[in-house]
């Protein structure tokens, strides 16, 4: 037999997920019921309660993967940057909350992209919600955007990690590798493939005892 072509190989990723997804479900509600309908003691309840977490964390890698096989941009518009930065800059602020962390949101001059707007809210949120992770309690992170005389889009966030050792910047784009304790390590890996096959990409800049910087490239339309 040969070997799996990219294609094939997608396809047999995204039905191995599917048939996962469903007893997983199952799984998940029964577990459910076992609680809802008995009175569990203490021991049973802490075990219970593992494994819904055990489900839920397959189900999270499972989503990605999905994600990650099959990411293309599906309905690509021409949105403003500074109108869908104001948008997940409202959607984010609970979280901010919760985790005392303050964004800071600055612009350059007016620009538009050319991209699938839902993947774009995800790419951007996907790089925040990192930001916030790696960053302390009362910690200020931030995001901004310019372009260039070449008409180069940039949107940057950076976060307040306090630093990135050398062999965890080696590794940090590559799958699967994770310093989040709830991560899947896919998540960058899903950002740099969506903004590839919309004509962009993904650089990170490491600041000396200080954080991170991500920034994202697209062509200006």
């Amino acid at each position: 037999m040969g070997e799996l072509n990219s294609k094939d190989l997608s396809e047999m990723v995204l039905r191995l997920a599917h048939g996962i997804r469903n007893p997983l479900a199952t799984i998940k509600t029964g577990v459910q019921l076992v609680k809802h309908l008995s009175d569990p003691n203490e021991e049973v309840e802490e075990y219970l309660d593992s494994a819904l977490d055990g489900v839920d964390r397959i189900d999270l890698i499972i989503r990605d993967v999905q994600r990650y096989v099959k990411i293309a941009p599906i309905r690509p518009e021409k949105i403003s940057v500074s109108s869908i930065i104001n948008e997940i800059t409202l959607e984010m602020e609970p979280l901010l909350k919760k985790k005392e962390i303050a964004l800071r949101s600055f612009s350059g001059e007016s620009c538009s992209i050319f991209v699938d707007y839902k993947q774009m809210l995800l790419t951007i949120k996907e790089l925040l919600n990192n930001a916030i992770e790696h960053s302390p309690q009362g910690s200020t992170i931030s995001i901004s955007w310019d372009k260039n005389k070449k008409r180069q889009v940039y949107i940057h966030v950076e976060d307040a990690c306090g630093g990135v050792k050398p062999e965890t910047e080696q590794k940090i784009m590559r799958p699967f590798f994770s310093t989040s304790r709830v991560g899947t390590g896919l998540g960058l890996n899903i950002v740099a493939k969506f903004l590839e096959v919309s004509g962009g990409n993904l650089n990170m800049s490491p600041k000396v005892n200080k954080g991170c910087r991500f920034t994202i490239m697209l062509p200006e339309v």
